[in-house]
């Protein structure tokens, strides 16, 4: 079971510190950084996490990752941003379910 599976702030931090650790042994450990880029969004330091997993597209991108970063900036009300990066996870993993249902509550929150 992951950190943020069993959630709770103290839990997040012990997750963020295991990451930190984890990555002064080898800075650039792309799971790593996707992993410490989404306990950084759920402790809100939405700006660090974006910049984090941003890197990791660049390295190696995944529908996952794309979606990780979608679910960021529709967390910050950047819409379009985050529509784009999951039309790119849908170009990468057409089937991807979470992608199609963010779409189309973008699309809903766009018509208000």
């Amino acid at each position: 079971m992951s950190y943020k599976e069993l959630g709770g702030f103290d839990k997040l931090k012990k997750a963020l510190f295991d990451f930190s650790q984890c990555l002064i042994i080898e800075e650039y450990y792309i799971p790593a950084l996707k992993e410490k880029a989404i306990v950084l969004c759920l402790l809100n330091k939405i700006e660090e996490a974006l910049e984090i997993i941003s890197y990791c597209i660049t390295k190696e991108p995944s529908a996952t990752v794309y979606h990780n970063r979608g679910v960021m900036y529709f967390n910050i009300g950047m819409l379009d941003l985050a529509e784009s990066d999951f039309q790119n996870a849908l170009l990468i993993k057409p089937d991807n379910e979470n992608s199609l249902i963010a779409i189309s509550e973008i699309a809903k929150r766009k018509i208000k």
